[in-house]
């Protein structure tokens, strides 16, 4: 009988998605607060526990800044407290670009 057990185990255990575009309104993720949050619920339903919220930053199409990110980033934070997935904090994927150049 020891034999025939099967143990299941979720697929993302212990995974923190670090590349999503989850926070609201600032590039071509989420375009709400609500679908946010739908996200957060769905993150959840994978088992998925953890999300590091991962925005665009690209000067002409995508042009946030540490401030539109980090306001988009505390709206969704204190919209979530109650959710079973944790926000971990933020981070932007940056188009590597001539502008990226001159900040150096």
């Amino acid at each position: 009988m020891f034999f025939n057990q099967i143990k299941y185990k979720n697929l993302f255990d212990g995974i923190i998605d670090f590349h999503n575009h989850i926070l609201p309104g600032i590039d071509d993720g989420s375009q709400s607060l609500e679908e946010s949050l739908k996200m957060l619920d769905m993150y959840s339903i994978l088992g998925i526990e953890k999300v590091m919220a991962s925005p665009h930053i690209y000067r002409d199409l995508y042009p946030n800044t540490a401030k539109s990110i980090s306001n988009s980033y505390s709206v969704l934070d204190e919209a979530s407290k109650n959710h079973l997935v944790s926000l971990m904090g933020y981070t932007a994927e940056y188009m590597i670009d001539e502008f990226f150049k001159r900040c150096f």
